[in-house]
């Protein structure tokens, strides 16, 4: 097998099937995020990503994800890459189209008892840490860390996450 290597100039085509790639892949993450009920930061939980990864992806910040990273979000929005990149066949569409009509009647259950140990761990965490924080980012705190707990099987606040989430709130952008 030969190899050849050439350099050439990136046209505007180039530049405009870039941009294409890139919006459907935002497109393609919100979408199946919105389906499974999860947010950026919870999928950057799950699949081991750096902080802000994926949304730097949905922010136009990241111009040029890695395979590792677009495996990694498939793998947590349970789809292949090709899927997240627009290049589905039509028996996948077709499954996805299905799934989505499915999910799209699911909403977030009401849990009172998670909702009150979820505010109650978070206030503790803050506290503890001696931080102080905007209403926005208390709230976004809570609802990211009441539905990751949620999606759990035995739904009871997951404090590692918490943790997680708190230590982390100045490098997120709230989405």
């Amino acid at each position: 097998m030969e190899i050849v290597l050439t350099s050439r100039k990136i046209n505007e085509t180039d530049m405009i099937n870039t941009k294409y790639v890139l919006e459907n892949l935002k497109e393609q993450i919100k979408q199946r995020m919105s389906e499974r009920n999860l947010t950026a930061s919870s999928v950057e939980k799950k699949s081991g990503l750096k902080i802000s990864a994926v949304r730097n992806i949905l922010n136009n910040k990241s111009t040029n994800p890695g395979m590792e990273t677009l495996v990694a979000i498939a793998k947590t929005l349970e789809c292949s890459v090709d899927a997240l990149l627009g290049n589905q066949s039509a028996s996948s569409v077709y499954a996805s189209t299905k799934n989505q009509i499915t999910r799209s009647s699911e909403k977030h259950i009401w849990n009172f008892k998670l909702y009150n140990g979820t505010l109650q761990a978070v206030e503790k965490i803050i506290a503890q840490k001696h931080l102080t924080l905007t209403l926005e980012q208390m709230l976004h705190l809570i609802q990211e860390v009441y539905i990751y707990s949620l999606n759990e099987e035995n739904p009871k606040v997951d404090t590692r996450f918490a943790n997680w989430m708190v230590e982390n709130i100045h490098t997120q952008e709230l989405i």
